[in-house]
């Protein structure tokens, strides 16, 4: 049986990058990330790895044979976790992982994202299940606002390029068009109705932003530099923040950089009440001053809200609105001191998973009203604390993916 360190070992052997190695499998280079990272591999890739000579020992004068489990690696007490009556030194590998990693040409060994983040320090369970399991759903609503704000973004990543093709509103029905077709033949009446009305919000939606556009003149200034833009920076040693930009701009005007986010919102002022501590912006902000290569700094971010209403006689305007938002050093250097602490926070809690500790005692659900929406693990959760069999449940409605998939397909040709 194939698993995710004996892909690493065997690229660490013939001092393989995932990019040759990928060549030599038919793979990508994501998938050979997820398999080492997540130990995430399905038949068909354990089938390839196994083809190029992955867990596999040729002798010479003796048929091949597969490699044995690896010994235990020698372990160093790293540090002590004290629960209410347990007291555990916790061992890690004591491995020079910086050389091991150099030797097989891999940047980082951890990619975090604000999303990773922001899921930690809101629910440890659903951290636990999204991001440390890869779990997602298998067949998600094709409906709802987050279908909404996702083909809205779709729409806008076109109508914001450096080299825009068609108009905002084409772009708008190739989008319903795909994800249309994409609907089960077992849809129901209701759901399709329902399709057929946010999509009409939509095109209400961003017919009228082209109109505020042309009216306020809000994009005159801006030159756009790069639309849905991936930016990594190492924050520690052996790990990268990551990000994926929605537009990258220069303000014509007096030559600053910014970066354009762009919400569908249910009202125009709520987002505002704390948009000096929104950690996704600052996470932008902070990975756009980590990756300045050009001695160009970016001023911060220009919140870009479209109100999800129809605009009829009966709904109050403004119904669009952009808000600048701008950090000091000090905000962005606090930042990635969090961030650090965050972080290892993260890898504390992965390790004592790793070594048996009861998952209710290290990533702990933290149920809120907001479950009801921002959560898919709703119905499991319950389950992991009343005897029930809840790893039936994810079995039969979860599949695994990589979660950082959605940041790295188009960097890795995904």
């Amino acid at each position: 049986m194939i698993h995710g360190a004996d892909v690493v070992d065997y690229r660490r052997r013939r001092n393989l990058s995932r990019k040759a190695l990928a060549e030599q499998t038919g793979l990508t280079e994501g998938k050979i990330w997820r398999i080492e990272n997540k130990d995430v591999i399905s038949d068909d890739e354990r089938d390839r790895l196994r083809l190029a000579g992955v867990g596999v020992v040729v002798v010479d004068g003796e048929p091949p044979r597969a490699v044995p489990p690896p010994a235990p690696a020698p372990v160093a007490v790293a540090a002590t976790y004290v629960s209410d009556s347990l007291v555990v030194e916790q061992p890690v590998p004591d491995v020079d992982w910086t050389a091991a990693l150099a030797a097989a040409e891999v940047k980082y060994d951890r990619l975090v994202s604000n999303s990773e983040l922001r899921t930690f320090k809101r629910c440890r369970r659903k951290w636990w299940l999204a991001w440390h399991r890869g779990l997602v759903a298998k067949n998600e609503s094709p409906v709802g606002v987050r279908q909404i704000g996702d083909r809205l973004h779709r729409a806008l990543k076109m109508h914001y390029s450096p080299t825009p093709s068609g108009g905002l509103m084409d772009a708008l029905e190739r989008e319903i068009a795909i994800d249309r077709a994409k609907l089960p033949e077992t849809v129901t009446e209701d759901v399709m109705l329902q399709f057929v009305k946010e999509a009409d919000l939509e095109r209400i939606m961003l017919e009228g932003y082209l109109a505020w556009l042309a009216e306020t003149g809000a994009d005159s200034e801006l030159q756009v530099i790069g639309a849905e833009t991936y930016l990594e920076a190492e924050i520690m040693e052996g790990v990268a923040l990551i990000g994926k930009i929605d537009v990258r701009i220069r303000r014509t005007t007096d030559g600053v950089h910014l970066f354009l986010d762009h919400k569908s919102v249910g009202d125009l002022k709520t987002p505002t009440l704390t948009l000096a501590l929104d950690e996704q912006m600052l996470h932008y902000h902070l990975l756009e001053q980590l990756t300045n290569e050009d001695g160009q700094r970016c001023d911060g971010a220009l919140y870009n809200m479209l109100k999800r209403v129809k605009r009829t006689q009966r709904a109050t305007p403004p119904f669009y609105s952009r808000v600048e938002v701008r950090h000091n050093k000090h905000e962005l250097e606090n930042y990635a001191t969090r961030v650090r602490g965050e972080i290892n926070d993260m890898r504390v809690a992965a390790d004592q998973l790793e070594f048996g500790f009861p998952h209710q005692q290290i990533v702990y659900p933290n149920p809120t009203r907001d479950c009801t929406w921002d959560c898919p693990f709703l119905a499991v959760c319950p389950m992991f604390d009343d005897g029930s069999r809840a790893e039936d449940l994810l079995a039969q409605y979860f599949d695994v993916r990589d979660p950082l998939s959605y940041y790295l397909e188009e960097v890795l040709g995904e």
